[in-house]
Protein backbone atom coordinates (compact mmCIF):
# COMPACT_ATOMS: atom_id res chain seq x y z
CA UNK A 1 0.00 0.00 0.00
CA UNK A 2 1.61 3.18 -1.25
CA UNK A 3 2.92 5.31 1.65
CA UNK A 4 1.23 3.02 4.18
CA UNK A 5 2.68 -0.50 4.03
CA UNK A 6 5.85 -1.70 2.32
CA UNK A 7 8.26 -4.61 2.12
CA UNK A 8 11.23 -2.32 1.53
CA UNK A 9 10.69 0.73 3.75
CA UNK A 10 9.14 1.48 7.11
CA UNK A 11 5.64 2.86 6.59
CA UNK A 12 2.92 3.47 9.24
CA UNK A 13 1.44 -0.03 9.08
CA UNK A 14 4.92 -1.53 9.32
CA UNK A 15 5.45 0.53 12.48
CA UNK A 16 2.10 -0.62 13.89
CA UNK A 17 3.08 -4.28 13.56
CA UNK A 18 6.56 -3.64 14.92
CA UNK A 19 5.04 -2.11 18.05
CA UNK A 20 2.54 -4.97 18.34
CA UNK A 21 5.44 -7.43 18.20
CA UNK A 22 7.39 -5.55 20.87
CA UNK A 23 4.32 -5.74 23.11
CA UNK A 24 4.32 -9.52 22.92
CA UNK A 25 2.10 -10.33 19.92
CA UNK A 26 3.57 -13.41 18.22
CA UNK A 27 3.37 -13.58 14.40
CA UNK A 28 5.40 -13.84 11.21
CA UNK A 29 4.84 -10.81 8.96
CA UNK A 30 5.16 -11.33 5.19
CA UNK A 31 4.49 -8.28 3.01
CA UNK A 32 3.34 -9.17 -0.52
CA UNK A 33 1.82 -7.20 -3.44
CA UNK A 34 -1.89 -6.47 -3.03
CA UNK A 35 -2.84 -8.30 -6.24
CA UNK A 36 -1.50 -11.54 -4.73
CA UNK A 37 -2.80 -10.97 -1.22
CA UNK A 38 -6.25 -12.56 -1.46
CA UNK A 39 -5.03 -15.64 -3.34
CA UNK A 40 -2.17 -16.25 -0.92
CA UNK A 41 -4.41 -15.75 2.10
CA UNK A 42 -7.14 -18.11 0.92
CA UNK A 43 -4.64 -20.85 0.05
CA UNK A 44 -3.16 -20.87 3.56
CA UNK A 45 -5.81 -22.05 6.01
CA UNK A 46 -3.72 -20.98 9.03
CA UNK A 47 -3.01 -17.44 7.85
CA UNK A 48 -4.32 -13.93 8.44
CA UNK A 49 -4.48 -10.93 6.11
CA UNK A 50 -4.01 -7.22 6.82
CA UNK A 51 -5.27 -4.57 6.18
CA UNK A 52 -8.47 -5.85 4.60
CA UNK A 53 -12.22 -5.78 5.02
CA UNK A 54 -14.06 -9.00 5.88
CA UNK A 55 -17.03 -7.99 3.72
CA UNK A 56 -14.78 -7.38 0.69
CA UNK A 57 -13.11 -10.76 1.08
CA UNK A 58 -16.46 -12.54 1.38
CA UNK A 59 -17.67 -10.68 -1.71
CA UNK A 60 -14.75 -12.06 -3.69
CA UNK A 61 -14.99 -15.72 -2.71
CA UNK A 62 -17.67 -18.31 -3.40
CA UNK A 63 -16.63 -20.92 -0.85
CA UNK A 64 -18.99 -20.91 2.11
CA UNK A 65 -16.82 -23.60 3.68
CA UNK A 66 -14.10 -21.00 4.39
CA UNK A 67 -14.71 -19.67 7.90
CA UNK A 68 -13.21 -16.25 8.61
CA UNK A 69 -12.98 -14.02 11.67
CA UNK A 70 -11.97 -10.38 11.98
CA UNK A 71 -10.44 -8.06 14.52
CA UNK A 72 -11.78 -4.64 15.42
CA UNK A 73 -11.28 -1.98 12.71
CA UNK A 74 -7.95 -0.18 12.66
CA UNK A 75 -9.11 2.60 10.33
CA UNK A 76 -11.83 3.58 7.84
CA UNK A 77 -10.58 4.34 4.32
CA UNK A 78 -12.95 5.30 1.52
CA UNK A 79 -12.90 6.51 -2.08
CA UNK A 80 -14.00 10.06 -2.81
CA UNK A 81 -14.17 12.53 -5.71
CA UNK A 82 -11.56 15.29 -5.48
CA UNK A 83 -11.13 18.49 -7.48
CA UNK A 84 -8.34 21.05 -7.65
CA UNK A 85 -10.34 23.67 -5.76
CA UNK A 86 -13.81 24.00 -4.18
CA UNK A 87 -16.42 23.50 -6.89
CA UNK A 88 -20.13 23.49 -6.11
CA UNK A 89 -21.04 21.78 -9.39
CA UNK A 90 -19.99 18.41 -7.93
CA UNK A 91 -22.76 17.15 -5.65
CA UNK A 92 -23.36 13.57 -6.89
CA UNK A 93 -21.94 11.01 -9.30
CA UNK A 94 -24.08 12.20 -12.20
CA UNK A 95 -22.07 15.44 -12.18
CA UNK A 96 -19.15 13.41 -13.57
CA UNK A 97 -20.97 12.95 -16.89
CA UNK A 98 -18.91 14.39 -19.78
CA UNK A 99 -16.01 15.11 -17.42
CA UNK A 100 -12.41 13.91 -17.77
CA UNK A 101 -11.61 11.75 -14.73
CA UNK A 102 -8.51 9.93 -13.47
CA UNK A 103 -7.86 7.35 -10.78
CA UNK A 104 -5.04 5.22 -9.42
CA UNK A 105 -6.94 2.06 -8.48
CA UNK A 106 -6.61 -1.21 -10.34
CA UNK A 107 -10.21 -2.23 -10.99
CA UNK A 108 -12.78 -1.29 -13.64
CA UNK A 109 -13.87 2.32 -12.99
CA UNK A 110 -17.42 1.58 -14.16
CA UNK A 111 -17.83 -0.60 -11.07
CA UNK A 112 -17.56 2.43 -8.81
CA UNK A 113 -18.80 5.11 -11.22
CA UNK A 114 -22.19 3.41 -11.45
CA UNK A 115 -22.05 3.71 -15.25
CA UNK A 116 -21.62 7.49 -15.24
CA UNK A 117 -21.08 8.80 -18.76
CA UNK A 118 -17.61 10.27 -18.21
CA UNK A 119 -15.84 11.77 -21.23
CA UNK A 120 -12.68 9.82 -20.41
CA UNK A 121 -11.06 7.87 -17.61
CA UNK A 122 -7.28 7.84 -17.17
CA UNK A 123 -5.67 5.23 -14.93
CA UNK A 124 -2.31 6.23 -13.43
CA UNK A 125 0.19 4.34 -11.28
CA UNK A 126 0.07 6.28 -8.03
CA UNK A 127 -1.42 9.20 -6.14
CA UNK A 128 1.58 11.44 -6.75
CA UNK A 129 0.98 11.24 -10.52
CA UNK A 130 -2.73 11.67 -9.93
CA UNK A 131 -2.15 14.95 -8.11
CA UNK A 132 0.21 16.25 -10.78
CA UNK A 133 -2.23 15.74 -13.65
CA UNK A 134 -5.01 17.29 -11.55
CA UNK A 135 -3.00 20.45 -10.89
CA UNK A 136 -1.87 20.60 -14.53
CA UNK A 137 -5.61 20.63 -15.35
CA UNK A 138 -5.40 17.57 -17.56
CA UNK A 139 -8.51 16.18 -15.84
CA UNK A 140 -11.54 17.73 -14.19
CA UNK A 141 -11.55 15.49 -11.11
CA UNK A 142 -9.86 12.46 -9.60
CA UNK A 143 -11.13 9.39 -7.77
CA UNK A 144 -8.94 8.04 -5.03
CA UNK A 145 -8.80 6.75 -1.49
CA UNK A 146 -8.49 8.67 1.74
CA UNK A 147 -6.18 9.04 3.55
CA UNK A 148 -3.76 8.04 0.74
CA UNK A 149 -4.28 11.17 -1.36
CA UNK A 150 -3.67 13.49 1.61
CA UNK A 151 -0.48 11.61 2.53
CA UNK A 152 0.75 11.86 -1.07
CA UNK A 153 0.02 15.61 -1.24
CA UNK A 154 1.96 16.21 1.97
CA UNK A 155 4.84 14.02 0.78
CA UNK A 156 5.11 15.86 -2.56
CA UNK A 157 4.59 19.29 -0.97
CA UNK A 158 1.52 19.84 -3.15
CA UNK A 159 -1.75 21.57 -2.21
CA UNK A 160 -4.36 19.38 -0.57
CA UNK A 161 -7.04 18.58 -3.16
CA UNK A 162 -10.64 19.53 -2.43
CA UNK A 163 -12.82 16.70 -1.13
CA UNK A 164 -16.21 17.12 -2.78
CA UNK A 165 -18.03 14.94 -0.26
CA UNK A 166 -19.08 12.50 -3.00
CA UNK A 167 -18.14 9.11 -1.61
CA UNK A 168 -17.70 6.63 -4.46
CA UNK A 169 -16.93 3.94 -1.89
CA UNK A 170 -18.05 4.89 1.60
CA UNK A 171 -15.55 4.56 4.46
CA UNK A 172 -15.25 0.92 5.45
CA UNK A 173 -13.40 -0.58 8.39
CA UNK A 174 -10.21 -2.46 7.60
CA UNK A 175 -8.34 -4.68 9.99
CA UNK A 176 -6.90 -8.13 10.56
CA UNK A 177 -8.90 -10.98 8.99
CA UNK A 178 -7.99 -14.58 9.77
CA UNK A 179 -9.05 -18.11 9.03
CA UNK A 180 -11.05 -19.31 12.01
CA UNK A 181 -8.65 -21.40 14.08
CA UNK A 182 -8.05 -21.59 17.81
CA UNK A 183 -4.65 -19.96 17.43
CA UNK A 184 -6.03 -17.15 15.28
CA UNK A 185 -8.85 -16.48 17.73
CA UNK A 186 -6.22 -15.92 20.41
CA UNK A 187 -4.19 -13.74 18.03
CA UNK A 188 -7.20 -11.54 17.31
CA UNK A 189 -8.07 -11.30 20.99
CA UNK A 190 -4.57 -10.02 21.82
CA UNK A 191 -4.54 -7.76 18.75
CA UNK A 192 -7.81 -6.14 19.85
CA UNK A 193 -6.50 -5.60 23.38
CA UNK A 194 -3.39 -3.85 22.10
CA UNK A 195 -5.35 -1.85 19.52
CA UNK A 196 -7.73 -0.48 22.19
CA UNK A 197 -4.80 0.53 24.38
CA UNK A 198 -3.07 2.28 21.49
CA UNK A 199 -6.26 4.15 20.54
CA UNK A 200 -6.88 5.25 24.11
CA UNK A 201 -3.31 6.50 24.62
CA UNK A 202 -3.19 8.31 21.27
CA UNK A 203 -0.32 6.12 20.09
CA UNK A 204 -2.34 4.78 17.15
CA UNK A 205 -2.96 8.33 15.91
CA UNK A 206 0.75 9.09 16.20
CA UNK A 207 1.60 5.99 14.18
CA UNK A 208 -0.98 6.29 11.41
CA UNK A 209 -0.90 10.07 11.06
CA UNK A 210 -3.43 12.90 11.08
CA UNK A 211 -5.34 11.99 7.89
CA UNK A 212 -6.54 8.52 8.87
CA UNK A 213 -10.13 8.05 10.07
CA UNK A 214 -9.92 6.02 13.27
CA UNK A 215 -13.68 6.04 13.86
CA UNK A 216 -16.50 5.36 11.42
CA UNK A 217 -18.04 8.63 10.11
CA UNK A 218 -21.63 9.27 11.10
Amino acid sequence: MENRFSANTTEPFNTLWHKMYNRGLAFELIVIPSQRLLRSFLHNSLSCSFPVSLSIIKHNIDKESIKLITAEPVSYPGMQVFTQAPNNQYTNLSNLDNKHIAGSFGFDPLIVLNNSKVASFTRVENNETLLKILYKQRVDAILTFTPDIFIAANKENLPTPYATGIWVLKPRGISLVCHDTAANRQLIKKFNQQLRQMKKSGELRDILGPYVLLEKPQ
